[in-house]
């Protein structure tokens, strides 16, 4: 440490320094004045001279320990000084960094609320552009390309939860192969189906080497890939999302606002659904108020057409509305008078009344009432129908109908009903409800009789249902002649007739059962071509324990056991019949059938055939066209070309004298030959194209000779040829049409 001095000790060796140099002065003075020794005062002198070196030294050593002092203090000081600015400009320093942070963090700041603010700038302007579109399509394409420019994404997509909530469905996708617009994802499955799993956004790097991706190709390019949920209302309803084609890191800011960015989208989604319901609503209601116009014209025309009278009545019965129908009376005076007046005023009292209880039920209960009623308009019974509705004010619209015509229909109805169309009978169902009746035997004894009609599916099939209806009728007209007007005659099949007789003993039935037989045999002699044939049975309830069911049973079993007995003399009488029926229409009457007869047995006797086959031989040149009875004339005698539909209906004449012939054991015989005549030998014939050896003989003999006949006499539609062109005619259709064996025999004995 250096040396210093205090204030009072320096004044005090100045003091000092200052006298000792006046007093060396003074006695220096003094002495030279008392001394006299000169070598005396050489050493005062010496003396004198040290003393005022020391003194002048002491007073330099003060004065430069105090100037030492001065500038060590000064030293002191500005060390001290020094170590205070050394920790002043430190804590500068300190201060300097801090305030580089603090404006570092400023400007990061300002940075974060830069971008911040550009965010909330795209998203307002997001939100006014997503809102303004209002087409679905065009606002997830609006919401991809805006997301995709913002996170610099060349690649965009958007996938929407389907109606069932099963799939999500990629409804729109930007930079990548469009084909896939419409790929549905399962929950779990892809960058989607995650994000539609866990609900939270998925950013995924390395896209291309996750274990989760779709196998797509296209793919591929994928590094870095992040998936938004779409949610409304808290539910997801879809997923956007952006592919990145290098690394990319997606920071917390911009996940944020993607997030934002998806809130939006998702509200903008709910808008346009929301516009597209309203307009669909919108575009059904004026669909609706254009249906109600239209309705409501309709409607005010269907009242004026409306052939019904139509009152508007308050529920005491006063008319405050009319609309009168043309041709139609209800007994009022029509016009404007009727309004404001109570209807007792114009109808009869019992009527009056009724009205006003049927308005005050309508009136009570809001329920549609209505009734019907009879009144003498003309002198004709006329019938009405009123029904009351009530309407929004409590009056009471009453819609007068006139329903005359139903009625009739109805009765109309009813006798359809319980009648047979084709006779007039009553019909089964009629006939059941009168044996059901008649089972608690107050009426007994009662008869039941059961008749069949012989032969009718024969008549049907061959001369048609026209005749065979006409049969019928003659049959029930036969029937109901023989019984009373009590009795219940009525048709219960196709054939079949059956009687009620109530309080009829046996007696009386079996009288019944022989005024059929003998109606039915005078017919027949009066009318020979069409005969009727009736099988009968009968039984009688008498006891109450027997029920209806038994008595029909026993009345049925009787009228078949009397079929077995005359059914093949009746159905020889109908052939018979038939046959005759045949030779009456058909034009070939100049001897055709006597000139085949000959010819096929002439053929027989060449070939040596047996007696009796050369006889069914004449009896098939005779009936093999017994068919043509069920052909209608129009087609039969046409002088022109048969059309395809005509000839038709010609061929099956083959078929239906098939059963013809199988229905008389007279025919039975020839019956597979008459189904068979019409083949030809190369297999083009009807109806069964057999060839060759298949055709029988008998047709093989029969389609040569009924050919020379047919081309060697007039027809209606050409006129005959000669013999031999007639034979050149069947040479030439040797081995075509005809066998041609039997035509080498045949041309022998046409020659002879």
């Amino acid at each position: 440490m250096g040396f210093s001095f205090q204030r009072p000790a320096l004044t005090i060796c100045l003091t000092y320094l200052i006298v000792g140099c006046f007093w060396i002065l003074f006695s220096g003075l003094a002495l030279d004045s008392l001394i006299s020794d000169k070598q005396l005062l050489q050493q005062l002198e010496v003396v004198k001279g040290w003393f005022f070196i020391t003194v002048t030294t002491v007073m330099l050593y003060f004065l430069i320990t105090r100037y030492t002092a001065r500038l060590v203090n000064k030293e002191q000081h500005l060390l001290t000084s020094n170590e205070e600015l050394t920790a002043a400009y430190e804590e500068v320093t300190a201060m300097e960094e801090e305030l580089r942070q603090q404006c570092d963090e400023l400007l990061a700041n300002d940075e974060q609320l830069r971008h911040h603010n550009e965010y909330l700038n795209l998203l307002h302007k997001t939100s006014l552009a997503l809102m303004s579109r209002l087409a679905s399509d065009d606002l997830l394409a609006s919401i991809v390309r805006t997301a995709s420019e913002f996170g610099k994404s060349q690649y965009g997509f958007i996938s929407l939860l389907t109606e069932d909530e099963q799939y999500m469905e990629l409804k729109i996708r930007i930079g990548l192969d469009l084909r896939e617009i419409g790929y549905r994802q399962q929950k779990g499955e892809g960058l989607v189906g995650k994000v539609w799993e866990t609900q939270q956004p998925l950013v995924i790097r390395n896209y291309h080497q996750w274990s989760n991706r779709l196998p797509y190709a296209n793919l591929d390019i994928a590094r870095t890939s992040v998936g938004i949920p779409l949610k409304s209302d808290g539910k997801i309803i879809g997923v956007f999302g952006m592919n990145y084609a290098e690394d990319r890191e997606i920071s917390t800011g911009e996940l944020t606002f993607l997030q934002s960015f998806a809130e939006l989208a998702s509200l903008a989604l709910d808008n346009a659904q929301l516009y597209q319901s309203v307009q669909e609503e919108l575009i059904e209601r004026r669909k609706i108020e254009q249906a109600l116009q239209a309705s409501e014209s309709h409607i005010r025309a269907l009242i004026e057409a409306y052939p019904d009278f139509i009152l508007r009545l308050d529920h005491e019965g006063t008319i405050l509305w009319l609309k009168a129908a043309r041709d139609f009376h209800l007994a009022l005076p029509i016009g404007e008078m009727l309004i404001g007046r109570n209807i007792g005023e114009f109808l009869p009292d019992n009527l009056t009344d009724r009205i006003l209880y049927y308005v005050e039920e309508t009136w009570q209960s809001k329920k549609n009432q209505s009734f019907e009623f009879e009144i003498q308009i003309d002198d004709q019974l006329r019938h009405r129908e009123m029904r009351f509705v009530s309407c929004r004010h409590g009056d009471i619209l009453a819609i007068v109908r006139d329903i005359t015509d139903r009625k009739q229909m109805e009765q109309q109805l009813r006798y359809i009903g319980l009648h047979d169309p084709v006779t007039g009978l009553y019909n089964r169902l009629y006939f059941e409800e009168e044996m059901l009746r008649l089972e608690d035997c107050r009426q007994c004894p009662v008869g039941l009789i059961v008749c069949d009609l012989d032969g009718l599916k024969l008549v049907n099939d061959t001369l048609g249902h026209s005749q065979g209806d006409a049969l019928l009728k003659a049959t029930a007209h036969v029937i109901r002649s023989c019984f009373r007007t009590s009795d219940v005659v009525a048709r219960i099949g196709g054939d079949e007739f059956a009687i009620l007789m109530p309080f009829s003993d046996i007696e009386a039935t079996e009288q019944a059962c022989r005024r059929i037989r003998t109606a039915s045999n005078e017919y027949s002699q009066s009318n020979p071509l069409i005969p009727i044939s009736i099988s009968v049975g009968m039984a009688n309830k008498s006891d109450p324990t027997v029920s209806m069911n038994a008595v029909f049973k026993e009345a049925d079993n009787n009228m078949y056991r009397e079929k077995l007995h005359h059914s093949q003399s009746n159905r020889s009488a109908i052939v018979q019949t038939l046959s005759t029926a045949m030779e009456a229409r058909d034009f070939i009457t100049d001897g055709h059938a006597d000139r085949l007869q000959d010819i096929v047995a002439d053929m027989g006797n060449a070939l040596g055939l047996t007696a009796s086959i050369i006889s069914d031989l004449r009896l098939l040149a005779r009936f093999h066209d017994i068919g043509k009875v069920g052909v209608p004339d129009h087609i039969l005698f046409k002088p022109g070309k048969l059309t395809a539909e005509e000839y038709v209906i010609m061929q099956r004449h083959s078929e239906i004298g098939y059963r013809i012939a199988q229905s008389s054991p007279d025919l039975t015989p020839i019956a597979d030959w008459i189904l068979k005549h019409h083949e030809r030998w190369d297999g083009q014939g009807y109806p069964l194209g057999l060839t060759a050896a298949d055709i029988p003989l008998a047709c093989r003999i029969l389609g040569i000779a009924d050919a020379y006949d047919a081309m060697t006499n007039d027809r209606p539609y050409r006129q005959a040829m000669t013999g031999a062109a007639a034979i050149a005619e069947i040479q030439h259709c040797s081995g075509s049409q005809f066998d041609p064996q039997l035509v080498e025999i045949f041309i022998k004995l046409i020659e002879k």
